[in-house]
């Protein structure tokens, strides 16, 4: 998918590509749409969702693993965060965790981030910046394509790191994307293991939703992974050039937090039990 535009028109991840890791393996954790896909990097589950369901999920998410271990956690968000859709993450004690992207800057120049920090691209309005292709017919207010926008918000959080060099040290940068996007791909999803046995528990709000609205995706199994997706991860520590060719999926990430702040808690699901 890397190679669909020009290097020099997707210059920000390019360099970042080369000069850092590239994770050529990296699969969408399911053959659907965004939000499902999102919930996977949250909760290692999407609650049975294989399409964007209107209403709340309620499922215990790497969030509170991270509080039940005394580590800590932010949200950065721009506009309305699609992790919104976690109503526990509404919590007075939990909000205090959200900042507007503005603050973000002044929490690396102050050493002030978390254990954990997720970005949320703006995902509306005409200053959009998460490169979703059906913002791109015409450009912002600012002259600007989302997709150009969303590679200054890499470049500008890169080199945020970069200008404070104690902080960047100890900063591992996840690039990714949900999904991806309805390109053809010719390596085919790999087999995946099922977040449970049982079926999903789905939430008074989306059962409501589903009373009007019939969901496609409801009988899936979840043994699939979706297609393959971009993966640039940067650090100092990561020699240029570094392919990594293991499996992964959105629920690497909740392994990973998981193996580096809470080693003794348990696995959200069988999915991030058994992800790289």
């Amino acid at each position: 998918v890397m190679d669909c535009q020009p290097e020099d028109q997707v210059p920000v991840l390019t360099t970042l590509a080369k000069q850092y890791a590239v994770a050529t393996r990296w699969f969408a954790s399911v053959p659907g749409e965004t939000w499902p896909n999102r919930n996977f990097a949250h909760a290692a589950t999407s609650e049975g969702a294989t399409g964007i369901e209107p209403g709340f999920f309620d499922g215990k998410s790497i969030f509170h693993t991270l509080e039940e271990t005394g580590k800590d956690w932010h949200v950065y968000y721009d506009g309305l965060a699609q992790i919104m859709v976690f109503d526990d993450l509404w919590a007075p004690d939990r909000i205090a965790n959200w900042f507007r992207m503005a603050q973000f800057w002044d929490h690396v120049a102050n050493d002030a981030l978390p254990a954990y920090s997720f970005i949320e691209p703006r995902h509306q309005g005409d200053r959009t910046n998460s490169q979703h292709p059906g913002n791109n017919r015409e450009a912002g207010a600012d002259g600007l394509f989302d997709f150009e926008r969303g590679e200054r918000l890499i470049r500008d959080v890169y080199a945020q790191l970069l200008k404070y060099p104690k902080v960047f040290e100890k900063t591992l940068l996840l690039i990714t994307y949900d999904e991806h996007g309805g390109l053809f791909d010719h390596v085919p999803p790999e087999e995946a293991v099922a977040p449970s046995l049982r079926h999903a528990s789905i939430s008074v709000t989306r059962r409501f939703v589903r009373w009007f609205v019939t969901f496609r995706g409801a009988r899936f199994d979840f043994k699939l992974y979706g297609v393959r997706v971009p993966a640039v991860i940067v650090s100092p520590w990561i020699a240029a050039g570094t392919v990594a060719s293991d499996v992964f999926d959105h629920s690497s990430i909740v392994a990973t937090l998981r193996k580096l702040f809470a080693p003794g808690a348990d696995p959200l699901t069988r999915r991030d039990e058994r992800a790289n």
